[in-house]
């Protein structure tokens, strides 16, 4: 597994999977980008095909120019420190052509995060401060548009099905030596 990608202005990322993962998949999203949202079947395809192999890690590049994305972001933030990231992900994403700060907020309140904390939480320094060294790594990496996906280091950039992913996976799992 790659050791840039697990923690950002000291803060750990979102990730789940095997915890002694092969192949670690670093997902570069927006949550109001509609092809992050579109390839999200194809990552639940790979964790069913992979289940002990996989680990994701998830990695914040909100779009200037997609007025949620940053404040769906910071939620996401909130939910990530009461360890509900995942859910959230999925619930947002499953619900992403409604997104409003009413619908985001009705998902985190929803998940079990009070809703007077959450108003605080989205606003402090270090809430924002994560997201925006998130962004900076992913312009480092060449992720400047979404999505954007590292498979042990290799750049796959957009969201292809899942047969394209599995090439890379399956190469990845070989060099391992685990065939």
């Amino acid at each position: 597994a790659s050791a840039w990608a697990q923690t950002v202005n000291g803060v750990r990322l979102p990730a789940q999977g095997a915890k002694a993962a092969v192949v670690e998949i670093v997902e570069v999203s927006d949550f109001e980008c509609p092809y992050c949202s579109k390839v999200q079947s194809t990552l639940e395809e790979l964790k069913a095909a992979y289940p002990d192999t996989l680990r994701f890690v998830f990695l914040h590049q909100p779009l200037p120019f997609h007025d949620r994305a940053l404040p769906t972001a910071l939620t996401s933030v909130v939910a990530q420190k009461q360890g509900k990231f995942w859910g959230f992900k999925d619930a947002i994403f499953a619900s992403q052509r409604t997104l409003s700060a009413e619908s985001t907020r009705r998902i985190a309140v929803g998940m079990g995060l009070d809703a007077a904390t959450l108003a605080m939480e989205v606003k402090k320094p270090d809430a924002v401060a994560f997201v925006e060294a998130n962004r900076r790594v992913a312009n480092a990496v060449g992720a400047r548009g979404t999505p954007a996906f590292f498979i042990n280091g290799t750049a796959v950039m957009g969201a292809w099905p899942a047969a394209a992913f599995k090439k890379i996976i399956d190469i990845e799992v070989a060099l391992a030596g685990d065939v």
